[in-house]
């Protein structure tokens, strides 16, 4: 949950990793180091998404024989935030945290402790709806991304349809089928 130097690499759940990417995240994210503008103050006030020392832990059992559970960390005091018009880029190990904190991201996983907001508000304040006109997973594999029921036009379609609605607009199937094609040319299909 704290901001590292680069180079140094515990992952979301503390432990030690190997270096994967000399990043310095507080660069990366524009905060820390020299003092910021006032307009940089500012956008930092009003943040999209924050983490506030986010907490997620499942029940596993110890083994075949041991009754008992066991509490694995998954995700382990995080705190990063995240303002209008910044990308954020999660890297790490496989297992070390990424999808989960995405899932409490949209409110697929609860966290165990801590806050998630979302425009200042707490995420369990948000309706279902609204918060999916507002954040969406985008899953890497697309075998699980990808509908098979449905034409890749569609299954890019939707989201942008969602995307035009959330600010009040309603596209002609014409603009969305202009919009779909744009896209899938911008990413070289």
């Amino acid at each position: 949950g704290v901001l590292r130097p680069a180079g140094e690499n515990r992952g979301l759940t503390g432990r030690r990793r190997r270096p994967l990417l000399p990043v310095d995240l507080a660069k990366c994210m524009g905060i820390g180091g020299r003092a910021a503008s006032r307009k940089k103050e500012a956008r930092y006030l009003s943040m999209l998404m924050e983490f506030r020392q986010v907490t997620r832990a499942f029940a596993a059992r110890r083994g075949l024989f041991d009754p008992r559970s066991a509490r694995v960390l998954a995700v382990n005091d995080v705190s990063l935030s995240l303002a209008a018009g910044e990308t954020l880029g999660l890297v790490g190990e496989s297992g070390c945290g990424k999808s989960t904190l995405a899932r409490m991201a949209v409110r697929l996983l609860p966290p165990t402790s801590g806050d998630i907001l979302l425009e200042g508000r707490a995420l369990e304040q948000w309706s279902v709806a609204e918060l999916a006109r507002r954040a969406q997973m985008v899953f890497q594999d697309p075998f699980s991304s990808l509908d098979p029921r449905h034409r890749v036009g569609a299954s890019v379609a939707e989201p942008l349809l969602l995307a035009e609605r959330a600010q009040g607009r309603s596209p002609t199937r014409n603009e969305l089928r202009e919009a779909v094609r744009a896209m899938l040319e911008r990413v070289g299909l």
